[in-house]
């Protein structure tokens, strides 16, 4: 295992440390990985202007799709011991397929630029990119969960989330417009139209190998953090360090009764009721009849099929020194 290296203040920043190696350690090789396209450009030069304080630290700037998971497999050949997505929910997905699954030398760290931020939500890390550069500093490499996902097909890594259903619906619906419009009601105002139209899925489950009995859903959650859809807590007692995912299925029902799950959603409780089934493993099988739409980490496709297999331990990701939402 790659320990943290020493670091001690040496002047005030504004409100935020300037970290300097303590004489004699080894100062940590961090490569920041930007989407451009994500925050504005004078968020961004408030945080560069921090950033390039640093001599270690490095940023590299993705110009399309899949460039973050080449730039990540690049800097982890290169030694680095630390590689920082400068970005959203998607530019943080791409560096866990770059890294994974073998986090044992380069750690993960997140500089918050995206407009869902449910990853960092889930692991504790603060929505201000400045506060979230303290972390990547002085914060500590904390050991989480990281999940091997088969999409029929084919394999992805997950850090956070899969949610397929009701809440994909939702996801897709909320955007920057209607946030502005409907503040924290935003939630609400989507969730009234995905329930007016949602189709219903046939769901064959196993959990750990025991198969669940077959029924009809509207909502499917697996759940490795707590956040999800903009910040809902679509698990609200998820951890990303306890070897087990959390499985929360919403059963198929008439449209008041859905709607009547609702508010408890949006205080951040999982509502009591026959209509939801909800469990934990350290594996998750299932087939949905027909596809399913669901977002894995924010990366959105129709699947027929999938498992989810959870590595203990394999990520790292550097986080407050505290305990946070990950543990």
């Amino acid at each position: 295992m790659v320990l943290r290296r020493a670091w001690t203040p040496v002047r005030a920043g504004g409100a935020h440390l300037i970290l300097e190696p303590k004489e004699g350690a080894v100062a940590e090789r961090i490569v920041l990985i930007r989407n451009p396209g994500a925050g504005t450009a004078e968020s961004w030069s408030e945080l560069e202007e921090r950033v390039m304080q640093h001599p270690q630290m490095e940023v590299r700037a993705t110009e399309g799709p899949g460039d973050a998971t080449r730039l990540a497999v690049e800097a982890r050949a290169e030694g680095a011991d630390l590689v920082v997505a400068v970005g959203g929910d998607g530019t943080i997905s791409e560096i866990v397929q770059g890294l994974a699954p073998d986090f044992s030398r380069t750690a993960l760290g997140i500089l918050p630029f995206g407009t869902g931020n449910d990853t960092i939500r889930s692991l504790g890390i603060p929505e201000d990119p400045l506060e979230a550069l303290d972390i990547v500093l002085a914060g500590i490499d904390r050991p989480v969960d990281l999940v091997r996902v088969e999409l029929d097909d084919r394999v992805r890594w997950m850090l956070n989330t899969c949610t397929g259903g009701f809440s994909a619906e939702v996801t897709s619906c909320i955007t920057d417009e209607i946030k502005d419009r409907w503040g924290r009601f935003a939630y609400l105002r989507c969730s009234l139209d995905a329930l007016g139209d949602l189709p219903e899925h046939t769901l064959d489950l196993r959990v750990d190998g025991e198969a669940v009995p077959s029924t009809e859903i509207v909502q499917l959650v697996l759940a490795n953090g707590r956040f999800a859809g903009h910040g809902v807590a679509v698990a609200p007692e998820a951890h990303m360090d306890d070897g087990l995912l959390d499985v929360v299925v919403v059963r198929a029902a008439p449209l008041p009764r859905l709607l009547a799950l609702v508010p408890a959603v949006l205080r951040g409780e999982q509502p009591e009721s026959e209509l939801i089934l909800a469990g934990r493993g350290a594996s998750v099988e299932l087939e949905l009849d027909p596809p399913m739409a669901v977002s894995v980490d924010g990366e959105v496709t129709d699947v027929g099929a999938l498992r989810l297999e959870v590595l203990a331990g394999a990520g790292r990701v550097r986080a407050p020194a505290e305990a946070g939402p990950a543990g």
